[in-house]
């Protein structure tokens, strides 16, 4: 069985209604194909587990991800609808598999065929989000109950409510004595204070756990405690850590301080007075001053011992023994905690057995050390918690005051709603039975809180019972869980796959990978199964990162390129330069790609197609690795989507404009106003500046021998004579005198179209400047501006979201080729790509300091919310010394292992979002040290060279000295495009200024009738009629779509330009006084009325003979009178979207107009436009006409294949003229 048939079993067994399945589903392996072929079963086939689509319960982690399964969801079924009964018992089929009942019957193929109406019926019916949004319907029936206001609102950006609490908490601080004290503590700056507890708000979900497992995890315990205040739970968070700290002293009363002191004091007084001995036994010759150390090493000890006063209060215990421990530290301890050597004489062998045989003696001291550190370290997070929990207080209060709940709530509560036994199930009853099935993606970003809200409704279902069997699809792969700061739990899934499994539960893994080339797929897997990056997955995981591979039609690439070194100064690692050389080299490479037309598989096509923009990825692990990468590839004019990373109020165009609203706001702000000076607004080079700012009179002295007052640099400007810069004072001036009676937003218009602000920022800056500066103006009018927008109060908030990363940057059109995406490994989880570049890889994992945990395999672990670099690391001990037990050093090592694993996790992320090709690289950052640069690149490169040795002979993963590398080699000029040769005395190429490029119209009205009128229509005998309409005819106006009648007896029907044949005279004129343009519009007007009436409405007149002959000529009785089962209409309005062509001037084209007569019969669509031009009795007039109006017909023959794809459309011409015989007055159109 080959590698996609053994997939596809694996899809097929995972995908069985009747079964409750765990299915790990490695990247690119068709999980999404096995969630929507199980949802389509549970849906169609007929087994006691059929359900309504209602019914099912679909939870994935990310709307993205939620939206992506909607549309796939949504694409199968049309498919399915839109199918013969044939093809769709054969689509069936490959869904269903080899059953035992067997092909699809005839009442599943019907139901196939009406599930996309089901899901069109009902949109809000359909139980597919996120986790959040389960919750949300939850509370939404069950408010009361969970003490909630029934009008509650999400709170997505609690920012401005956590300021808000936070400053309430600095007034309780001046009040309140034990808050004070703890702030001392912590540390005496407000800022410094606001950072230290953001982890008490961004750690919620563990926190709120913790607590409730303090304060009692049953029902009526949390039902007492929903509106107690958190900090009546700090003394049980103490003896909590306490208890976990201090396994030996947990139930030790009195003043721990006073009794660790003594005891180091007396131990210490033990080490120095029995460590001359033991040594001086243990060697017969002290070389060098090892001796004189000695002695000295036990005299220091001894004189600190006798410092130690046994009497020491209470108040001043703590203090005294923070004294003695830094003194013993120092004595004992390097400043990175390694204990000390207290010799430099003698053999290798000596000083290490002399190091040794000390640190054996100083034992005891080691561990009641390491106790008071850990005193010292419970008293900073009892500190913590205090403030803390208050805050956390003070926030609950305002979110209850503006009846809001936080994302951390919404689960709270939700699970709060099911504590308790049968909870599940009267829930479940209450919401009558609205849960059959549950279906979770993305499992293993899941947080036990999460788990905790399905699990009771999965054991409900497990347990079985009832006439329906009731399922449960949990999907993942734990080597893609990349959110641990968000609280998610890797281990949870085999967790729960071993629970399941005491289930009869299938327990099943996809093996083959549909997404990537062998060079990726492989490479990947070996890799991570060679030094150094072996053993950094889960032990479970590391063989599941080997694939087999279902695409052979390429090898693939997988290049890891060496680090790029500084051009300037090659010896010089570390150096940025070598970064912006890796950036260079990185949009060269790009560029030429593209230009060579490297081709690319297209999934959508089947087939190869060339390279275009929109298939290249580009990767960076944090969002503040972008900023060279975006300038070189601007500069090689290759068009871009900025990262998602909060940068509009960073955007230098938005903080000139933010100079501008604050000098405006306050005329004496001089930074400001030099800003806006020397800005695109306006334009005032560096010597105009300098000379503005020596007229200001800095460092003069009056004639009383006092320095004068400089005068504002508003002054200075209003006062000088030269004529641009008194041009950009008028305009300050028109501004300022606007700024008291404009909203902030009509004032940034009035600004952009007096300096014509946006074009000048694209000149400068490039078209990513143009549209930040439009989204500003957008924010101008949204609610984030509080209060009456004002310039100032806009300004407050785009600082603000500076500070935060809040506001995203304005996103770009795009063309056909669409625009390279720069993303983080983060927001690319989910995506894929023809060509990716993982960049900036050279710089070290810029880790979060990961949280620990006490006793972390617990749901409620104590948190160490505040612990330093220096208590993290521990003691470092000589070798054969065995080192105390620490129950810190356990924690810690734990919570670095989680994180060792989840920065595997994102290198295995970015990996595998290529397709074709993938390339490593970045710029050299080992800087000048002597400590070993470990990097993603670097590991990387190290396994390429481990895994080559133990790979076959085809092995397709490279990692090239930099010398062998073309990427190296050629740089800036790119792989493969050497720069033209040239003779020596000719003058260098002048350099390639990069153009942005022309914005496209979001789209472009196609109305038919414009695409006949128009006289640049190709009239040549070979020219497509569609095409013509769609490429050439496109033009937008506002008048009546089928305005033939507004011609003229033998003129032109655009600008009078006569296009008819100049031999083809008018017939019929119309009689003298009557406007064409009247005449053809009663026409209509009356044919339409008998349509509806049935009869010709009473009249006379020209225009009335000319309709009533028309409608009751026997020939055209189809038209005017269909026969039985057909459907007609009159005067119908369509509108259709099409995807414009490559070079258009639109991105879309919308086609509008109006259908004169519509017919619909079951033997096709007729489509009547109805003609009162005069002359159409002439065979070659006629002709003519017929052509004329060609591409109108033929835009409205599209637009009706879209709406009957199975029916033939034919359209036609109705010529009212009443020169012409009846039976010559409609004409088929083709």
């Amino acid at each position: 069985m080959n590698a996609i048939d053994q997939a596809r079993r694996i899809q097929l067994k995972a995908s069985r209604p009747d079964r409750s399945v765990v299915l790990r589903a490695a990247a690119g392996s068709g999980k999404t194909t096995a969630l929507v072929n199980r949802f389509l079963r549970l849906c169609l086939e007929r087994t006691t587990a059929r359900a309504a689509p209602g019914t099912i319960l679909a939870v994935t982690f990310t709307r993205k991800a939620a939206v992506e399964i909607q549309e796939r969801l949504r694409r199968e079924a049309r498919q399915l609808a839109l199918a013969a009964p044939d093809e769709r018992a054969l689509r069936l089929a490959a869904i269903f598999g080899d059953r035992e009942r067997g092909a699809p019957d005839e009442q599943e193929i019907a139901a196939a065929g009406a599930l996309y109406e089901q899901l069109l019926a009902d949109t809000s019916g359909l139980n597919l989000g996120t986790i959040h949004s389960f919750c949300q319907v939850v509370l939404g029936r069950f408010a009361r109950e969970a003490g909630l206001d029934p009008t509650f609102g999400v709170l997505e950006d609690p920012h401005d409510l956590h300021d808000e609490a936070f400053d309430l908490l600095v007034g309780e601080i001046a009040q309140d004595p034990l808050l004070a004290d703890a702030a001392r503590r912590l540390g005496a700056h407000p800022d410094s204070l606001r950072n230290t507890l953001q982890v008490c708000l961004d750690e919620g979900m563990r926190l709120e756990r913790w607590l409730q497992a303090a304060r009692g995890d049953d029902e009526a315990t949390r039902a007492a405690h929903r509106r107690a205040p958190r900090t009546e739970a700090l003394p049980a968070l103490e003896a909590d850590l306490r208890r976990h700290l201090f396994p030996g002293l947990a139930d030790i009363d009195g003043n721990l301080h006073a009794r660790l002191g003594g005891q180091l004091a007396a131990a210490l007084g033990a080490f120095a007075q029995e460590l001359p001995a033991v040594v001086r036994a243990a060697f017969d010759v002290f070389p060098g001053k090892s001796g004189a150390n000695l002695d000295k090493l036990a005299a220091d000890a001894a004189a600190l011992a006798a410092g130690w006063d046994p009497s020491v209060d209470d108040a001043r215990a703590e203090a005294a023994a923070n004294r003695l421990g830094a003194d013993v530290a120092g004595l004992l301890l390097t400043k990175g905690n390694k204990v000390r050597s207290y010799t430099l004489s003698g053999g290798a062998e000596f000083k290490a057995e002399f190091i040794a045989l000390v640190a054996t003696q100083a034992l005891p001291v080691f561990t009641l050390l390491m106790d008071l550190t850990r005193l010292e370290l419970l008293a900073e997070n009892v500190a913590l918690l205090r403030l803390g929990l208050r805050l956390r207080d003070l926030v609950a209060e305002l979110k209850r005051r503006d009846r809001v709940v936080d994302f951390q709530d919404l689960e709270d509560m939700a699970s709060g709603l099911l504590a308790g036994p049968g909870r599940a199930q009267e829930l479940q009853y209450r919401l009558d039975d609205a849960i059959q099935h549950i279906l979770v993606d993305e499992f293993q970003d899941t947080n036990i809180n999460q788990w905790e809200l399905l699990e009771p409704f999965v054991s409900e279902f497990l347990a079985g019972g009832g006439d329906r069997t009731r399922t449960v699809f949990l999907v993942g792969d734990v080597k893609q869980s990349i959110y641990g700061f968000r609280g998610a739990w890797p281990r949870l899934f085999s967790d729960v796959a071993r629970q399941m499994e005491d289930y009869d539960c299938d327990v099943l893994a996809l093996p083959t990978n549909f997404r990537s080339r062998r060079a990726i797929v492989e490479g990947v897997g070996e890799l991570f199964n060679a030094p150094p990056l072996a053993g950094r997955l889960e032990p479970e995981e590391q063989l599941g990162v080997r694939q087999e591979w279902a695409r052979t039609d390429r090898p693939g690439t997988f290049i890891i390129h060496a680090p790029f070194p500084d051009p300037d100064d090659p010896e010089s690692a570390g150096a940025g330069g070598g970064e912006q050389a890796a950036a260079r080299a990185a949009a060269a490479m790009v560029r030429s790609m593209r230009d060579t037309h490297e081709l690319v598989y297209d999934a959508h096509l089947k087939a190869e197609r060339p390279l275009q923009w929109r298939d290249v990825l580009v990767l960076a692990r944090f969002r503040t690795d972008f900023a060279l990468y975006e300038r070189a590839f601007r500069e090689a004019g290759i068009p871009f989507l900025p990262p998602g990373r909060g940068m509009l109020a960073a955007s230098r165009e938005v903080r000139d404009l933010v100079a501008l609203l604050r000098w405006l706001a306050w005329p004496d702000d001089n930074v400001a106003l030099a800003t806006v000076l020397r800005s695109p607004i306006a334009r005032i080079d560096q010597g105009a500046l300098q000379a503005l700012l020596s007229q200001r009179g800095v460092m003069q002295k009056r004639d009383d021998g006092g320095w004068r007052e400089p005068r504002a640099l508003w002054q200075a400007l209003r006062a000088s004579t030269d004529p641009q810069v008194a041009a950009v004072a008028t305009q300050l001036s028109e501004w300022r005198r606007k700024l008291d009676f404009e909203t902030c937003h009509d004032l940034l218009r009035r600004i952009a179209r007096d300096v014509d602000l946006p074009r000048r920022y694209q000149v400068a800056l490039g078209e990513q400047a143009r549209f930040n500066l439009e989204r500003l103006y957008d924010l101008a009018l949204g609610g984030d501006v509080l209060g009456t927008p004002t310039a100032r109060r806009l300004a407050d908030m785009i600082e603000r979201a500076a500070a935060r990363g809040t506001q995203e940057e304005a996103p770009l059109p795009s063309d056909g080729e669409g625009r390279v995406r720069f993303l983080t490994v983060h927001g690319a989880k989910g995506l894929e790509a023809p060509v990716v570049l993982l960049v900036d890889a050279d710089h070290k994992s810029q880790r979060r300091t990961a949280q620990v945990c006490l006793d972390a395999d617990a749901r409620h672990p104590a948190l160490l919310l505040a612990t330093t670099a220096r208590q993290r690391r521990g003691y470092e001990f000589p070798e054969g010394v065995e080192a105390p037990a620490d129950p810190l050093a356990a924690a810690v090592r734990d919570a670095e292992g989680r994180d060792e694993a989840e920065q595997a996790h994102l290198l295995y992320v970015a990996l595998t979002r290529a397709r074709d090709r993938l390339h490593v690289l970045g710029g050299d950052r080992a800087g000048s040290g002597s400590r070993e640069h470990r990097s993603p690149l670097r590991d990387l490169r190290e396994a390429a060279v481990g895994a080559a040795a133990a790979a076959a002979a085809d092995w397709a993963v490279e990692a090239p000295a930099a010398d062998d590398d073309a990427l190296h080699r050629e740089g800036g000029s790119g792989p493969g495009v050497p720069g033209p040769a040239r003779e020596p005395h000719e003058p260098p190429p002048a350099p390639a200024m990069w153009q942005p490029p022309v914005r496209r119209a979001r789209f472009a009205l196609v109305r038919p009738s414009a695409a006949a009128d128009d006289p640049r229509h190709d009239r040549r005998d070979d020219a497509d009629p569609e095409d013509a309409a769609a490429a050439e005819a496109i033009r937008v106006d506002d008048a009546r779509p089928d305005d033939d009648a507004r011609e003229g007896q033998g003129t032109a029907p655009d600008a009078g330009v006569d296009v008819r044949p100049a031999r083809v005279a008018a017939a019929g004129a119309l009689p003298p006084g009557v406007s064409p343009a009247e005449h053809g519009d009663r026409v209509h007007r009356l044919l339409q009325a008998a349509c509806l009436a049935g009869v010709m409405p009473p009249g006379s007149g020209p225009a009335h003979d000319e309709a009533t002959a028309v409608f009751a000529a026997p020939p055209l009785a189809r038209v005017f009178r269909p026969q039985a089962g057909a459907f007609a209409r009159s005067e119908v309005p369509v509108i259709a979207r099409r995807t414009a062509a490559r070079g258009a001037p639109a991105v879309e084209q919308r086609i509008t107009g109006v259908i004169d007569r519509l017919v619909v019969g079951p033997d096709g669509v007729d489509i009547i436009d109805y003609k009162t031009n005069r002359g159409a009795a002439d065979p070659a007039q006629r002709a003519w006409l017929i052509d004329h109006y060609r591409p109108q017909l033929a835009a409205y023959r599209e637009v009706m294949t879209l709406l009957h794809p199975g029916l033939p459309v034919r359209t036609w011409l109705l010529f009212t003229d009443p020169a012409l015989p009846h039976d010559q007055r409609l004409h088929e159109v083709t």
